[in-house]
């Protein structure tokens, strides 16, 4: 079984003749695919804590691999790292005999693999450890089924004594609410023809203090749209050294898995495999790679998205502009084939409400957003704040949104 992406020669020609080069300059081996099939890497002693295992795997420095028999340790020195490992084998040349220099990518690949249990594990069950009360692991609470008891035992109790009028009354109660809701979409309709014809926001910035940008893209059973959505992915305008991007596919999807693998994938692609254990859902995928993730940023996108070039950097400016309280962007969904027939065009009419309307209006009025599942973008250090997605959520887009404005976000 294979974690993380195994490029050509093991990683692409910028990294791996890099790593070669201060192999030679510190006279040691260099080999790019380091893993042997008789080797295994050494488990990552974390006491249940991913955070030490995942950052070693963001790092992508330092990795140590055993046969039953002997150890080696494989090392992806930076270049600033050179003169003090030349210092060291100078003092201890029995040093040299036992590192390997490899690339990072390598590293990375090795320790995902030997920590997937260890990553599977706090994605299945981190979030339900760490909030207990808000995780959907558990359908009811006792304070919820007593509530609901309660309620069935009044309802009954009013139909015995008041008969059909308690009826009248809950009906003319949720009438309210649904006109409350056409109100607050027609008030949706001025907003979405007023951005409609919003200008583009300028996008100059300096390219060279742009951070690391993560995009997480959950795949499953889509082979034969991944070539169009990595074409997609490799137009988007931010520098190429550093977008983190990672295809997230299941186990026993092999199918994607050996699509992506046949792609000629450049250096910011990586493919992580989750192991098969349930729940197999979408948010279970992303909190697989959330602690893996290397940006400051992160975005999300599912297999039919096509985003616009420029959506990283109009994000990245919203969040320049924002304070630290701005946890999440979400960008408008368009659909595409609105001229299909009418049964498309009223679902893109409805998107565009959705997305130009409705939402827009929930910022103006300060009211918590059910985000859209995708094309939503993320300071990374507030979406680990309250812990990531729930894997046992399958609307977890909106249950995130929810959560976020719970924590004053």
């Amino acid at each position: 079984m294979r974690y993380g992406w195994d490029p050509p020669a093991g990683g692409t020609p910028d990294e791996a003749t890099r790593s070669a080069a201060l192999a030679a300059r510190l006279g040691l081996p260099f080999d790019p695919t380091p893993k042997r099939t008789f080797e295994t890497a050494v488990p990552h002693e974390g006491n249940g804590d991913v955070a030490p295992l995942a950052a070693a795997i963001r790092a992508g420095r330092v990795a140590m691999l055993e046969d039953g028999g002997s150890r080696r340790l494989l090392i992806a020195p930076r270049a600033e790292d050179v003169g003090r490992l030349a210092t060291a084998l100078a003092a201890a040349p029995d040093l040299a005999a036992r590192l390997t220099v490899t690339t990072p990518s390598a590293i990375r690949r090795c320790l995902t693999e030997s920590g997937s249990v260890q990553l599977v594990d706090h994605a299945v069950s981190g979030f339900d450890r760490a909030h207990p009360d808000l995780s959907a692991r558990r359908l009811l609470t006792s304070a919820q089924v007593v509530f609901l008891l309660f309620c069935l035992a009044l309802g009954g109790l009013a139909l015995w004594h008041f008969g059909w009028q308690a009826v009248q009354v809950v009906n003319i109660a949720l009438g309210i609410l649904f006109l409350a809701l056409i109100l607050l979409r027609l008030l949706a309709v001025s907003v979405a023809l007023e951005r409609t014809f919003r200008p583009a926001p300028p996008l100059d910035v300096d390219r060279s203090r742009l951070p690391v940008y993560s995009v997480l893209v959950p795949l499953y059973d889509e082979a034969h749209m991944v070539a169009d959505l990595a074409r997609a992915l490799e137009a988007l305008d931010w520098p190429k050294d550093r977008l983190d991007i990672k295809f997230i596919v299941e186990e026993r999807d092999r199918a994607t898995r050996h699509a992506l693998e046949r792609l000629d994938l450049g250096r910011e692609f990586e493919i992580l495999v989750v192991p098969d254990r349930a729940p197999r859902t979408k948010p279970k995928a992303l909190d697989f790679a959330l602690p893996l993730a290397r940006g400051r940023f992160v975005t999300v996108y599912d297999a039919e998205d096509r985003p616009d070039p420029g959506q990283l950097l109009e994000a990245y400016l919203a969040f320049a502009s924002g304070d630290e309280r701005l946890a999440c962007i979400q960008a408008p969904l368009l659909v595409d084939n609105d001229d299909v027939n009418g049964l498309t065009a009223f679902f893109a009419m409805e998107y565009s409400m959705q997305f130009d309307g409705v939402l827009p209006t929930l910022v103006a009025l300060d009211m918590p957003l059910p985000l859209g599942g995708t094309s939503n973008h993320f300071r990374i250090e507030a979406l680990r704040a309250v812990g990531g997605w729930d894997p046992y959520n399958v609307t977890e887009d909106a249950d995130l949104g929810i959560r976020f404005a719970r924590c004053g976000l």
